[in-house]
C-alpha cells in the first residue's frame, strides 16, 4: 500500500499545515537575557520567563533560565509585558519589550532579590502551555481537561495525542505497548492488572504526563515502545492544607478521596487516598470454523458477562530535612483491588451446513483480590553550597539538577501515592528543601509485596438442541488461584556538574523478584457430588536477579544540546513447574547504547535527533506452559523457550512554531528482533490453544504529524495524524505469519474558556482497522466531551463529562490460520455521563494553571 495513493487527503492536509506554518514561523523574533540575583549579580538557573501581550494574563511565550540564568525566547513580532520570576525571590516585570520579526532582542540582566516565603503569597493568574516540549520528552499538563474532573487515567492518556489506549486500558506508542511509569519508576504492576490499575485509578490525582520516545541509559531498559511517566498531583504548602473529591456515573459507578499535607520546620507530611466503586456489563460473539475436519465444522460463542468491583488506595510520605544539604525520605502506599463476575456462555456446535450437533452453556461466577504494599526510603545528599529555601506546591527545588534536568526520571516513589516523595525529575518536589548546583548523591531501597487471590466456579448445563433443558446431569469445575509476589531493590544515583552547562551521571541498581503461585482445580460429575471426578494441583515458581549499571553525559553548546549514555544489564531468571524434571534457566547480559541531539534553529524551528536501544523480558504468566483456562475448548498456555525481544529506535521531531501554533513532525524507524506475538491454533477436535512466539524480526516505520493551536479568544486545540507499516519476518515459524500492513490514526482535541471559570472540551479519536499476524482487528472510534465550572476563588469544581454520547464503539477481530478461521466480536457499551466535584483548603492555593511552567526542564520550549 502506497500512503500517497491510499490517502491523498492526508497528504493534502500536511502540505497545507507545512505551508501556514512555516512563513509565520519565520517572522518570529528572539528575546534573550540574564536572569540574576540582587545585589549579588549571580545568574539564577531554573527561573521562569514569560512573555505577555499588555493587558493580558495570558502567557504568549516562555522559557526557564539555564545553569548560567540564560533564556531564550521565540515570540511573534509584537510588544510585550516580561516577567521573571523563582521561587524564593521577588517577581521582576519589565513593560514594552519590543520584538521584530527575524531580530534578536537582548534585553541583558534582569535582577529578582531574595524574598521569605513567610510572607503573605502574591497570587499571578497565567495561562500556561499544556504542552510542553523538552530535550528527551514532550510534557502534557492536565489541567485544563475536563476528562481529568471525575475521569480516569484512562481518559486522561486517551487526550494525549502520541498516544492510543484501547478499550481495555492498554497504552501504545508508536504502535508499540508503551511502559508505564508512576512518578518516574515502573508501575508496580503489569499486564492485565497495570490495565485495570488505569481503567480505576481517578484522574484527578494526575498532574501532567510525559511521553518519552526515546528513554536515555538513565531509564531502565525494559519496554520496547518507549516510556509514558504519570506524574501526580502534590499538595504540599506551609501548614495544613488539602484537598477532597467525589464522582459518579450514569452507570452506577462512583468514586471518592482526598489529600492532606502538612508542613512545619524541617518535618514534611502528606498523604491520601481514595475508593471506588466500578460496573462493567459485556457481550460477545465468536464463530469459529475448524479446517482439520472433513467436513469443516463450526463452534458459536455467544456471552455475556457483567463484572462489579471496589478498589481504593492510601499512602503516606515523611520527609525530614537532616542538613541544609541532606533529605531523607520514608513511604508506605497500598493499592487493593476486588471484583466480582458473573457470565454465561452459550457453545453451539455445528455441521458444515449448519445443523446444530450440540448444544449447551457455561454459567460462570468469579472472584478477585488483589492487594500490593510498597515501602520505601531515600535519602539525598547535595555536595554544592546551598541556599535554604521552602518549596511549595510541587516544587522540587531551584537547580535543573533537582527539578528536573534533561534525562532525569523522577521521585522513586512507585506506587499511586507516591507522590511528591521524589528527589528529582517529574516526581521531584514536595517539603522544605534545598537548592544547589546539581552535585548530589541519591540512594534509594525499596520492598514490594503483592497477593492475588482468585477463584471461580463454572456450571456446565446440557441442552437440547431446540434450546430446552436436558435431563443429562451438569458438570462443575471449581478453581482457585492463589499468586504472591515481592520484590526488593537498592538504587543509587550520583550527577555532578560537568562546566556551567553540562552534567555527568552515573548510577547502580539492583534488584530480585519473586512469584509463586498455586492452582487447585477440581471438576465434579454434577453439583451435588462431594468427591471430585477429577483434580489437579499446578502452580510456577519464578526467581529474576538484576544488576544494571548506567552512565550518561549531557551537555549544551549554545543552541544545541546533547545527551549520550550507556547502560549494562545482566539479568539471570530461573522458572520451575511441578512435575517436570527440571527448571528453565537463562541469563542474559546485554548493552543499551542512547544518545539525544537537540538543535535550536531559531526562528521557532526546534530539531530532535533520538536513539535507544530497549528490551521486554517475559512476565512469569507468559512462561509458564500450564493451561490457565476452565474452558476445555479454549485453553491458554505459556512458552517457557520465549526470549526477550530486543527493540532498537531512531527518531527525529522537527518542530515550528508560527503566530498562531506549532506544527511538529516525527518520522521514525524501529526494529525488533524475537518479536512476541500470540499464535492461536485449533486441533482435530476443534480445541484452540493460544500461546506466545518469538517471531525472527517486525521492523516499522512511520510518523506523526500534530498541529497545536495557541488560544485565539479562550479557543485552543490540537489535531494529530500518524501512519506507519510495518514488515513482519516470521519465517522462524510460518511464511503463513509473515508480511506487512499499513497502519494509520487521527485525533483531535478542542478547548474552549468562556468565562475565566467556565470552560468546555471536546475530543475524539479514530483508528481505522488493521493487519496482525494471524487476522484483522476492526476499526475503532471513541468521543468525549465534557464542561467544567469553578467557583469560591477557584476552591471548588464542578464537572460533568459524556464519554462516547452517541454510543458508536464497536470492536471486532478475525483469525485465520491453516487450521481455522474465526470471526468475533465484543459489544461494550462505553457510553456514560460522569458528574464530579472537588474542594481544595488549606491555604490559598497557587492557580494550577502555573504549575506546568514553573516546572520545566532546563530549556524547555513552551508550545
Amino acid at each position: 500500500m502506497r500512503f500517497s495513493k491510499s490517502h491523498p487527503g492526508i497528504l493534502a492536509a500536511l502540505a497545507a499545515a507545512v505551508a501556514f506554518s512555516a512563513p509565520a514561523a519565520a517572522q518570529n523574533g528572539t528575546v534573550t537575557g540574564t536572569v540574576v540575583e540582587s545585589p549579588s549579580g549571580r545568574p539564577l538557573a531554573a527561573a521562569t520567563v514569560t512573555l505577555r501581550a499588555p493587558g493580558d494574563t495570558a502567557a504568549v511565550a516562555g522559557a526557564t533560565t539555564d545553569a548560567a540564568g540564560r533564556f531564550r525566547i521565540q515570540v511573534a513580532p509584537g510588544t510585550y509585558a516580561l516577567q521573571a520570576s523563582r521561587l524564593g525571590y521577588t517577581t521582576a516585570r519589565r513593560a514594552g519589550v519590543t520584538v521584530a520579526g527575524g531580530a534578536a532582542t537582548e534585553l541583558g540582566s534582569i535582577e529578582v532579590a531574595a524574598a521569605t516565603l513567610l510572607l503573605e503569597e502574591v497570587q499571578v493568574v497565567t495561562e500556561a502551555a499544556t504542552a510542553i516540549v523538552a530535550a528527551d520528552r514532550n510534557i502534557y499538563s492536565t489541567r485544563d481537561m475536563p476528562v481529568a474532573a471525575g475521569g480516569m487515567a484512562t481518559d486522561v492518556l486517551r487526550s494525549v495525542p502520541e498516544l492510543e489506549v484501547d478499550i481495555n486500558g492498554g497504552v501504545q506508542l508508536r504502535g508499540t505497548a508503551a511502559q508505564i511509569y508512576l512518578n518516574g519508576r515502573p508501575a508496580p504492576m503489569q499486564g492485565q492488572s497495570l490495565e485495570l490499575f488505569l481503567q480505576q485509578f481517578p484522574a484527578d490525582r494526575i498532574d501532567r504526563v510525559e511521553v518519552i520516545a526515546n528513554p536515555s541509559a538513565r531509564f531502565e531498559a525494559e519496554g520496547a515502545g518507549g516510556i509514558v511517566n504519570i506524574v501526580l498531583k502534590k499538595n504540599v504548602d506551609l501548614g495544613l492544607s488539602g484537598s477532597l473529591f467525589a464522582n459518579g456515573s450514569t452507570r452506577g459507578e462512583v468514586g471518592t478521596g482526598g489529600r492532606l499535607a502538612y508542613q512545619r520546620g524541617r518535618l514534611t507530611l502528606f498523604g491520601g487516598g481514595f475508593l471506588r466503586r466500578s460496573d462493567r456489563s459485556t457481550t460477545s460473539y465468536d464463530l469459529r470454523q475448524n479446517l482439520l475436519t472433513q467436513p469443516v465444522t463450526l463452534l458459536q460463542q455467544d456471552g455475556w458477562n457483567d463484572r462489579e468491583g471496589v478498589s481504593g488506595n492510601l499512602d503516606l510520605t515523611s520527609e525530614f530535612q537532616l542538613t541544609e544539604r541532606t533529605l531523607v525520605r520514608a513511604e508506605v502506599a497500598t493499592w487493593r483491588n476486588g471484583w466480582d463476575a458473573d457470565g454465561v456462555t452459550l457453545y453451539t456446535e455445528m455441521d458444515s451446513a449448519r445443523s446444530i450437533t450440540d448444544l449447551y452453556d457455561r454459567a460462570s461466577v468469579n472472584r478477585s483480590d488483589r492487594l500490593s504494599t510498597d515501602l520505601s526510603a531515600g535519602l539525598r545528599h547535595n555536595f554544592a553550597p546551598l541556599r535554604r529555601e521552602r518549596r511549595r506546591e510541587g516544587e522540587g527545588g531551584g537547580d535543573p539538577a533537582v527539578r528536573g534536568r534533561p534525562g532525569g526520571p523522577g521521585g522513586p516513589g512507585r506506587m499511586p501515592g507516591g507522590g511528591p516523595g521524589g528527589f528529582r525529575g517529574g516526581g521531584g518536589g514536595g517539603g522544605g528543601g534545598v537548592s544547589g548546583g546539581g552535585h548530589e548523591l541519591s540512594v534509594d531501597v525499596e520492598y514490594e509485596t503483592g497477593n492475588d487471590d482468585s477463584w471461580s466456579r463454572v456450571l456446565r448445563r446440557q441442552l437440547e438442541l431446540d434450546g430446552g433443558p436436558s435431563a443429562l446431569p451438569e458438570q462443575l469445575t471449581l478453581d482457585e488461584n492463589d499468586e504472591g509476589e515481592r520484590e526488593a531493590q537498592l538504587r543509587a544515583d550520583y550527577v555532578r556538574p560537568w562546566g556551567p552547562r553540562g552534567s555527568v551521571e552515573l548510577g547502580y541498581q539492583a534488584r530480585v523478584q519473586e512469584t509463586e503461585e498455586d492452582r487447585v482445580r477440581e471438576v465434579f460429575a454434577n453439583p451435588g457430588q462431594a468427591v471430585p471426578v477429577a483434580s489437579t494441583l499446578t502452580g510456577f515458581g519464578y526467581r529474576e536477579t538484576f544488576h544494571s549499571l548506567y552512565g550518561t553525559v549531557s551537555r549544551m553548546m549554545g543552541p544545541v544540546s546533547a545527551q549520550v549514555g550507556l547502560r549494562a544489564e545482566r539479568a539471570d531468571t530461573r522458572l520451575t513447574v511441578p512435575g517436570m524434571d527440571q527448571g528453565f534457566d537463562k541469563s542474559y547480559f546485554s548493552l543499551f547504547p542512547s544518545a539525544n541531539l537537540r538543535w535550536d534553529l531559531g526562528g521557532g524551528r526546534d530539531v530532535r535527533l533520538a536513539y535507544s536501544r530497549r528490551v521486554r523480558r517475559p512476565r512469569p504468566g507468559l512462561l509458564n506452559p500450564v493451561d490457565r483456562s476452565t474452558d476445555p475448548l479454549n485453553r491458554t498456555v505459556g512458552n517457557p523457550d520465549l526470549d526477550p525481544q530486543y527493540t532498537t529506535s531512531l527518531s527525529l521531531e522537527t518542530s515550528w512554531t508560527g503566530t498562531f501554533g506549532t506544527l511538529r513532525l516525527s518520522p521514525y524507524y524501529r526494529r525488533t528482533s524475537d518479536d512476541w506475538t500470540q499464535i492461536k491454533r485449533v486441533d482435530e477436535h476443534g480445541v484452540s490453544t493460544v500461546t506466545w512466539e518469538n517471531l525472527a524480526s517486525v521492523r516499522s516505520y512511520g510518523s506523526s504529524l500534530t498541529a497545536s493551536m495557541r488560544a485565539i479568544h479562550g479557543v485552543s486545540g490540537n489535531v494529530s495524524v500518524s501512519g506507519s507499516r510495518e514488515v513482519r519476518n516470521a519465517s522462524n515459524l510460518s511464511t503463513e505469519y509473515s508480511g506487512d500492513a499499513m497502519r494509520w490514526s487521527a485525533r483531535g482535541n478542542v478547548s474552549a474558556r468562556l468565562t475565566r471559570r467556565l470552560a468546555l472540551q471536546a475530543m475524539g479519536y479514530y483508528t481505522p482497522a488493521r493487519d496482525v499476524p494471524q487476522g484483522r482487528i476492526s476499526s475503532t472510534f471513541m468521543t468525549h466531551a465534557g464542561v467544567r465550572q469553578s467557583f469560591l476563588k477557584d476552591r471548588a469544581t464542578v464537572n460533568l463529562m459524556v464519554t462516547d454520547p452517541f454510543d458508536l464503539y464497536r470492536s471486532s477481530f478475525e483469525t485465520r490460520d491453516p487450521t481455522h478461521v474465526q470471526i468475533g466480536r465484543s459489544r461494550f457499551s462505553a457510553r456514560q455521563a460522569v458528574l464530579s466535584f472537588s474542594y481544595s483548603f488549606g491555604r490559598p492555593p497557587r492557580d494550577r494553571r502555573t504549575t506546568a511552567e514553573e516546572e520545566q526542564p532546563e530549556e524547555q520550549v513552551i508550545r
